[in-house]
C-alpha cells in the first residue's frame, strides 16, 4: 500500500523511526479519519489517519 512519509531532517536525527500515513483509493473523504490527497500522476487517494476518533 502506498503511503506518505511524515518526516524531516531534524526529526530523523532525534527519532529511531518515521511516521508513514497510508493511502487508500477508497472514497469517500471522511474527515478527520480519511482525507483526499491529490498527487500528480496518481488517481484520487485518501490519507488514512489511524487512531483518531
Amino acid at each position: 500500500r502506498p503511503g506518505i512519509v511524515v518526516s524531516n531532517s531534524i526529526q530523523n536525527e532525534l527519532l529511531d523511526s518515521v511516521v508513514i500515513v497510508p493511502l487508500s483509493s477508497r472514497a469517500p473523504e471522511i474527515w478527520p479519519l480519511r482525507f483526499r490527497v491529490e498527487l500528480p500522476g496518481m488517481k484520487a487517494s485518501y490519507a488514512v489517519i489511524p487512531g483518531i476518533r
